[in-house]
């Protein structure tokens, strides 16, 4: 059973490439960005600044860079992750 899960923690490593998981590399779930994304939305009110083209891209940059996401409070807003310097989402 140790081995089991000494494997799968081994493979989560090799998949997020992160030697040190206590330093916060990686994002957040899927589930955990839309969830953040849905607080930004309505704290924006939905405003012509946050279509759904925003929306997706605030989430692949929560899923990218977790709490280290950039917020350009811009028109429209952008999400970043700051080593990058480009948005989790689409280039135009």
């Amino acid at each position: 059973m140790t081995s089991t899960r000494r494997f799968a923690r081994l493979a989560i490593v090799a998949v997020t490439g992160c030697l040190f998981p206590v330093v916060g590399c990686g994002g957040f779930s899927d589930e955990e960005a839309a969830a953040r994304c849905d607080q930004e939305q309505a704290a924006r009110g939905e405003q012509a600044c946050f279509t759904n083209i925003e929306y997706d891209q605030c989430v692949a940059a929560y899923v990218d860079c977790g709490e280290d996401v950039v917020v350009g409070d811009a028109c429209p807003v952008t999400y970043t992750c700051p080593d990058s310097g480009a948005g989790g989402g689409e280039a135009e």
